[in-house]
């Protein structure tokens, strides 16, 4: 999630484990229990806030911006090769 107040952003991470989030979904306490402690506790994370008039907190912003749409337009699907998807010299 992207946070803003006036002209700072600050980017947020929300990790949530599967077997808590299992555990909601069907209200049964998964047995075995997970050996990580933290399973029950979803975790938040945020960045500093990153003034945009400044330049090299924007360039910083920007930067993980670009990094959040990467990692949300990345390919999933396992049937494609990473040699497929090389572009090759001769198709340039």
């Amino acid at each position: 999630m992207i946070s803003s107040l006036n002209h700072h952003i600050s980017i947020l991470k929300l990790t949530v484990h599967d077997a808590y989030t299992d555990c909601i979904t069907s209200g049964l306490f998964p047995s075995p229990a997970p050996t990580d402690t933290a399973w029950c506790k979803p975790r938040l994370e945020r960045t500093e806030w990153l003034d945009l008039f400044d330049v090299d907190q924007r360039i910083a912003a920007f930067r993980a911006l670009w990094g959040v749409m990467a990692y949300l337009t990345r390919g999933t699907d396992s049937s494609v090769t990473s040699e497929a998807q090389e572009i090759k010299m001769t198709d340039a």
